[in-house]
């Protein structure tokens, strides 16, 4: 006797599949479960009412079988960011993350100017000027301070080790001019 193995299940899609009634039947229950969850102090014999507030809320953030696509959407968007049930249990920070930053008076500001091939200039179009400025954190901008004064040796230095970068190792965008101030 020859024992034949059932035949493999189907992996394709029923012929009447239809994608958004589909999503909808997996996507409205676990919504309103969270919506009942969120709005649990109403009870869990609560039948849909406006009489309160609340309760208005409750039925404009439930979804129902006969909801179109937008209708879900502003459900959805009602109860997770309107009401804040997206940020629940995100915990609250006053203040900035600039509260954290270094203090920077007293210390050199380098600015650096970058200009525009004229070259790479587009036709009738204006050359492109850029600046950027950090604070050189390990000097002081005078003596007398807790950090070392910045002399004109660093400056060269510093001054050098732009060019490297720039110029010399030519990694990336190629400028004619860069001017160094203090």
């Amino acid at each position: 006797m020859v024992i034949t193995p059932a035949p493999p299940p189907e992996d394709k899609l029923p012929d009447n599949f239809d994608p958004f009634e589909h999503l909808q039947k997996i996507y409205i229950p676990q919504h309103n479960a969270i919506v009942n969850r969120y709005f649990s102090d109403l009870g869990d014999d609560w039948k849909p009412n406006i009489a309160s507030a609340r309760s208005a809320l409750r039925v404009a953030c439930t979804m129902v079988d006969n909801d179109n696509q937008l209708m879900m959407s502003l459900r959805h968007h009602l109860l997770f960011d309107l009401l804040g049930y997206g940020k629940k249990n995100l915990s609250i920070f006053y203040g900035s993350s600039l509260d954290t930053a270094l203090p920077v008076s007293g210390h050199p500001q380098l600015f650096l100017y970058f200009s525009q091939d004229s070259q790479a200039v587009p036709v009738n179009a204006k050359r492109l000027d850029h600046e950027k400025s950090c604070r050189l954190t390990r000097c002081a901008s005078k003596a007398g301070q807790a950090l070392p004064a910045i002399t004109k040796a660093n400056l060269i230095e510093i001054a050098r080790e732009i060019k490297t970068q720039f110029v010399e190792g030519k990694k990336g965008l190629v400028y004619t001019s860069c001017l160094l101030y203090l």
